[in-house]
């Protein structure tokens, strides 16, 4: 299980090819926290 971002749910389909990003991540209080893993779906 993962987080796919930068499009719509229904665009992204099982096997599709997507590229590792990372998103700053900020804890409640307003510090940076650690980076967190994402995927975007490969445009082209």
């Amino acid at each position: 299980m993962t987080n796919i971002v930068e499009c719509d749910p229904e665009s992204v389909s099982i096997g599709d090819p997507v590229e590792a990003v990372f998103e700053e991540a900020v804890h409640r209080d307003g510090e940076p926290g650690s980076p967190l893993l994402r995927f975007r779906p490969i445009s082209g």
